[in-house]
């Protein structure tokens, strides 16, 4: 085994031990609903028990619940949106060629395949090298042209 498949990577690495392949648009509904269900819970019952340990005696425990939940929920789905538009621009960074491929099999989306992010990236450094000898050497003859002039105008 990789390095990679022996880490525990949450509750897929526990499915994937009973030998069973899921989806991965199904594993990705499962920790949403998963994720958001558990920081709603949590989050609720905290809030539920200050509401009813520090509220006034008319309110209770359940309106601090129901606040508490709601936004454990918004909290667990921005958290969930976050860590997945993460690693998509990760994936997308590491394989183009893959990505520009899905584009194009689901959504038909012709991407040219000359536009490639690194060789542009490459490529700036050697210009602004050649741009910075072009410079030297423009003041190099410019320092040149100044002394002859000097010595011109001295004789």
């Amino acid at each position: 085994m990789s390095d990679q498949e022996t880490q525990f990577d949450g509750l897929s690495s526990l499915v994937r031990l009973t030998g069973s392949s899921v989806p991965a648009r199904a594993k990705f509904v499962g920790e949403t609903v998963l994720g958001c269900t558990l920081s709603s819970v949590v989050f609720g019952l905290v809030c539920g028990q200050m509401g009813a340990s520090l509220a006034y005696k008319g309110v209770g425990p359940l309106v601090p619940y129901l606040v508490g939940s709601w936004v454990g929920y918004t909290m667990g789905i921005v958290g969930q949106w976050y860590n997945s538009k993460r690693r998509a621009l990760m994936y997308a960074a590491k394989y183009p060629s893959l990505m520009a491929y899905c584009l194009q099999q689901e959504w038909d989306i012709n991407i040219p395949p000359n536009n490639n992010i690194q060789q542009q990236e490459e490529e700036q450094p050697q210009n602004n090298s050649n741009d910075h000898n072009n410079n030297s050497n423009n003041n190099n003859n410019n320092n040149n042209n100044n002394q002859n002039n000097n010595n011109n105008n001295n004789n």
